[in-house]
């Protein structure tokens, strides 16, 4: 096996972007585990002033009737599974999931730090929403 001996000198904004990166490739080849340890790492490493999707859904005005501790915990379910030893052994994860991930971290990298395949799956995301909705 060959590795490059050379360091890896990041921003965390460019960490963020590589792991997104990584992540939709993953989602290409439907590895939604990998999807969601990606993009959710991404997402954490970043701090925002502005709008992102996370909070939109943790704070939307439907989810108020729920418990604040349990609708969060929802939302993370899948990566916390996969980042912790608790829970269930099994978890089923599919392209929804994964596609929310990536959605999430992407909400949080400025739109001025996006590259192509960003927008590429942004573009693929507006047919996929329309499919899903299709389907209810």
């Amino acid at each position: 096996m060959r590795v490059p001996k050379r360091p890896l000198n990041l921003t965390k904004v460019q960490a963020a972007v590589r792991q997104s990166e990584a992540a939709i490739r993953a989602l290409k080849r439907g590895d939604f585990d990998i999807v969601v340890t990606l993009a959710c790492a991404a997402e954490g490493m970043l701090k925002t002033d502005q709008l992102h999707l996370f909070q939109l859904l943790k704070d939307h005005p439907r989810v108020q009737k729920y418990p604040r501790k349990q609708w969060i915990t929802y939302l993370n379910e899948e990566r916390d599974w996969l980042k912790h030893p608790s829970g269930t052994q099994t978890m089923t994860l599919d392209c929804f999931s994964a596609v929310v991930a990536i959605s999430r971290a992407l909400s949080k990298i400025g739109k001025e730090h996006w590259t192509a395949l960003m927008e590429e799956f942004l573009e693929w995301h507006r047919a996929y929403l329309e499919e899903v909705n299709a389907k209810k």
